[in-house]
This record gives structure tokens, C-alpha cells and sequence, in this order.
């Protein structure tokens, strides 16, 4: 008989998920039984979040990045005393703003310039092409009807695609 510990990674994990649906109704009950298993059992813990922990990295530093580039974007032009105190005690100014490519802008060269406006103008350009989409998918809406009422997906993947 095997114990838990030596069964393969992948039979372990999913056993631990099936455990954590015994005697639950929701989602959220299920996750958090599994939370608690994983928090109880480090190697089951490792199991379950090795293939994401990257991406969670990924995204926890891009919100970060985001979060800064916001805020150097969204201060006051003309900064009353709070601002310039809170700047003082921060020392952030636009040269501390971070390029996609996670270089501080004071520290960066020409070629990182344009490397950071090429990805911003790629970046508008998409968005810009998902607005005039959605414009079009909202022109053919009247009144409260949903989007499946009006559209097919072909038809939605046809008008993506022009």
C-alpha cells in the first residue's frame, strides 16, 4: 500500500484536490480545504504552486510597475505642500518611472527610449483596434438585448478579423 508521500506528484495532488471536495457544495469551500491541506503539508504545498509561482511572480511584479508608473503619471502638475512633502520623503520623480523593459527611465539610453515608445505604440494600437470592436459590436445593441442576442460567434470572430 502506498502512503501518500510516495505516490507520484501528480496522483498526490490530485488526490488532495478529490479529498477537498469531500463533503463540500461550492468552489470556494473546495479551495479552501485544499488551502488548508497545502498549509498543513509544505511538500503539498510546493506540488500545487510550482507551475504558477512564476507567473504569480510575473504578475505581482508588473502590477508593481504598473502601480508606479501610475502614480508618477497622476500627481498634481503643479504639487501643493502635501504633495512636495511627500515627495521629499519619497524622492520619486518621472526619471525613477519604469520602461516595459523594467529599467528606470534616468538610467536608460536611446535605444531604451525607443524600445519603451514602440511598446507603448503597439500597446495603443491593440487597444485601439479591441475599441473600434467593441464600438462596432455596441452599434448593431438596442436597448437592454445582450450581445448573444444580436451576434453569432462567427460573426464576432468575422468583425474581429477585419
Amino acid at each position: 500500500m502506498q502512503t501518500s508521500q510516495t505516490l507520484a506528484p501528480e496522483t498526490r495532488l490530485s488526490d488532495a484536490i478529490s479529498d477537498a471536495w469531500d463533503g463540500t457544495d461550492t468552489n470556494e469551500q473546495a479551495a479552501d480545504n485544499l488551502l488548508a491541506a497545502m498549509r498543513r503539508d509544505p511538500a503539498l504545498y510546493a506540488l500545487a504552486m510550482a507551475p504558477v509561482e512564476r507567473e504569480v511572480a510575473l504578475r505581482l511584479t508588473a502590477e508593481h510597475k504598473r502601480q508606479r508608473r501610475a502614480y508618477i503619471w497622476s500627481r498634481p502638475a503643479q504639487p501643493d505642500n502635501r504633495v512636495i512633502a511627500l515627495a521629499r520623503s519619497n524622492a520619486v520623480t518621472v526619471l525613477d518611472m519604469r520602461l516595459p523593459s523594467g529599467k528606470r527611465l534616468g538610467d536608460a539610453r536611446r535605444d531604451d527610449v525607443m524600445d519603451a515608445a514602440q511598446s507603448y505604440n503597439q500597446a495603443a494600437k491593440y487597444h485601439a483596434s479591441k475599441g473600434r470592436f467593441f464600438a462596432a459590436v455596441a452599434r448593431k445593441l438596442k436597448g437592454t438585448r445582450c450581445v448573444a442576442d444580436v451576434w453569432t460567434a462567427a460573426a464576432l470572430e468575422a468583425l474581429r478579423h477585419e
